[in-house]
């Protein structure tokens, strides 16, 4: 620690700063040290985090990051990144479990894959916790602020709740579901709150969904230049064919009801 001690303030200038896996570095710095100092790089936007074992230094990142990108260890409580007000993009890995999102109203890309709002196992817990996040961002949004053009969502519980805030985040440009137990009339609300300015969609291995909101999806949403159904167990081949048949025909007549 003696030693970073002494390099760290040499690098008043760093912008961006990737840490790896110590663990077959022959002289091994981990990352929690490297963490304690990382405040006096002031001018520090770009961060990317291997495994943190000690989710307390996370509060030593200094506040001009604009992009973060980390895992938390399985082992430690709720990780407060409420400080990190400039951050417009962050990525969090399994594991973490996440405080003060809410404060961070200049996001504009938000990836959260697999992370735990109270215990592991408590679905509906995570799922409450989940919508309460959103309905922040959708209120955000609608007080005019910066907006969140990609949200993806990996791994979590995206209940009736949870789609209901998400259909009323209009201006999303890309939403990746990805297991994520969304349901046909979930999948069905949130495009139909998104369209048209929504492009891409993944609603990747979601083994709820089937061949019923199809024809929702492709009257909401016709201008999508991307989207994903791809593991989705409860989806045919030839829903899948009638939907990109209505979804390039632009069908008027799209309804949860029409069985073609």
């Amino acid at each position: 620690m003696g030693r970073l001690s002494t390099v760290l303030p040499s690098l008043q200038q760093l912008r961006q700063l990737q840490l790896k896996d110590s663990s077959s570095c022959e002289h091994e710095i981990t990352c929690d040290a490297v963490l304690s100092g990382l405040g006096a790089l002031t001018n520090l936007t770009h961060l990317v985090l291997p495994e943190v074992a000690d989710g307390e230094l996370l509060q030593h990142l200094p506040a001009s990051l604009l992009q973060l990108e980390l895992i938390v260890d399985e082992d430690e409580g709720p990780v407060q990144l409420g400080h990190l007000t400039a951050l417009t993009k962050l990525n969090a890995g399994q594991y973490a479990t996440l405080l003060g999102l809410g404060e961070l109203r200049q996001l504009r890309s938000l990836s959260l894959k697999g992370v735990y709002w109270r215990e592991p196992e408590a679905d509906a817990a995570d799922s409450h916790e989940l919508a309460s996040l959103l309905r922040v961002l959708a209120a955000m949004r609608q007080r005019g602020l910066p907006h969140l053009t990609h949200l993806s969502l990996e791994k979590q519980h995206v209940g009736r709740a949870a789609a209901a805030s998400l259909s009323q985040m209009r201006g999303l440009r890309r939403l990746q579901l990805m297991d994520c137990q969304v349901e046909d009339c979930s999948a069905a609300e949130i495009a139909l709150g998104l369209k048209p300015l929504l492009k891409q969609l993944d609603l990747s291995c979601n083994a709820q969904l089937t061949d019923a909101f199809l024809p929702t999806l492709a009257y909401a949403l016709p201008g999508l230049k991307e989207s994903s159904l791809r593991d989705c167990a409860g989806i045919s081949r030839e829903g899948l064919r009638q939907y990109v048949l209505r979804a390039a025909g632009d069908d008027e007549d799209g309804s949860c009801s029409d069985s073609e």
